[in-house]
């Protein structure tokens, strides 16, 4: 009799299990995309039915509801937000991320036997070489072209206390 047991505990535990991992699966089928990404609206009658009397309670749902969409509304449209960032660390992240779109300084330019070359952070670069995700793009006398993205930035040289 207690093989008999031990067998059909098995059995049941493995029901389990398997009921336990359908329910997740149709979960999963169901709501594919999150419930949060659905537009909220209120329920309204469907056609022939009367309409139920209005009450506070479906007001302040009406409510919720516009505000939720709101927000989807505002997420779709802005940057999002880290929740776990204080607003001192998202001010210094963006400010960290701004001064990765600056172009890089430029040192000096070369001549060396009638090809330009160009001193960007303490290193020679010649027309093709990236630096800091801009490209050189062209070389001139008292400047240097570099492209990013599409867009056209000219440097020049820091002066030495007069002009470059």
């Amino acid at each position: 009799m207690r093989g008999l047991e031990e067998g059909w505990e098995r059995w049941v535990w493995m029901g389990l299990g398997v009921l336990a991992a359908g329910v997740g699966v149709m979960l999963i089928v169901w709501f594919p995309s999150g419930i949060a990404e659905r537009p909220l609206r209120a329920v309204t009658p469907l056609r022939g039915e009367e309409s139920p009397p209005v009450s506070a309670a479906l007001a302040e749902s009406e409510g919720i509801v516009r505000l939720a969409n709101r927000l989807q509304q505002l997420r779709r449209e802005g940057q999002p937000r880290d929740p776990f960032l204080s607003s001192r660390e998202q001010d210094w992240r963006s400010f960290t991320q701004g001064l990765s779109h600056r172009p890089p300084s430029l040192d000096g330019i070369l001549d060396m036997e009638g090809n330009l070359l160009a001193m960007i952070k303490g290193r020679v670069h010649k027309v093709g070489d990236e630096v800091d995700g801009f490209v050189v793009g062209e070389i001139r006398a008292d400047s240097v072209v570099l492209l990013r993205d599409g867009d056209r930035v000219t440097i020049r040289p820091k002066s030495a206390g007069g002009r470059p």
